[in-house]
């Protein structure tokens, strides 16, 4: 069995990102939430994400900024 792909899902709609969490983990990805484009820097600088699923309007920042992160 191969690995399992990390996904990290960004918005601040917590029912929204745990459903969408749920349905990634059914399928068998590893999944990880944030509320904000802080926390998901911290996660991004810790953990090793294949791809980001984000809200285009977040409070700190929009995902047009967020997908500049280095």
């Amino acid at each position: 069995m191969g690995s399992t792909s990390t996904l990290l899902i960004i918005d601040e709609e917590a029912r929204l990102r745990q459903l969408l969490a749920r349905i990634l983990q059914l399928e068998g990805y590893n999944v990880l939430e944030a509320e904000n484009a802080r926390l998901d820097l911290k996660l991004l600088e810790r953990e090793a994400v294949h791809v980001v699923i984000s809200d285009v309007k977040l409070p700190d920042r929009n995902g047009i900024e967020q997908r500049a992160w280095p």
